[in-house]
């Protein structure tokens, strides 16, 4: 599996992942202001040459925000979430963020588990903010 930017031939693909895992949060506009603007980082797994997930992030130092992350379902538990954000949190470091933001959606385990293994905290909830879920929000010094 390699990890890299993502490019625009990448848009269809997130988009793609991003609906089957997530819902519609995303539109073309977002994932081509992801690739197109310094203000973001984006990167994409690939197995095979194939996209098995993504992470986007914004930046606006000192702080910077993970806004979304998926891995196709057949490839969850390889850890490629874990590397997706390690190497977000990394390029983030390297623009001089110092603190990381996240939300993630009451109830999705998953998530909320590789974000307390990769150190984030929970320091608030947004009532009824994914519908009737709550947001958790979470943050990491780094």
């Amino acid at each position: 599996m390699t990890i890299a930017e993502i490019s625009l031939e990448d848009a269809a693909d997130i988009l793609a992942l991003e609906k089957e895992r997530i819902g519609d949060s995303l539109g073309p506009d977002e994932v081509a202001q992801s690739v197109l603007e310094q203000d973001y980082i984006s990167l994409v797994a690939k197995e095979d040459g194939k996209l098995v997930g993504y992470v986007l992030a914004s930046v606006s130092v000192p702080e910077g925000e993970i806004y979304s992350i998926a891995v196709k379902q057949d490839q969850e538990g390889h850890g490629i979430g874990h590397q997706l954000l390690e190497a977000a949190l990394a390029k983030l470091r390297e623009r001089g963020v110092s603190r990381v933001l996240l939300e993630v959606e009451d109830g999705n385990e998953r998530a909320y588990n590789l974000y307390l293994r990769a150190g984030f905290q929970e320091y608030r909830r947004r009532p009824n903010y994914y519908g009737s879920k709550d947001a958790i929000c979470m943050e990491k010094r780094i």
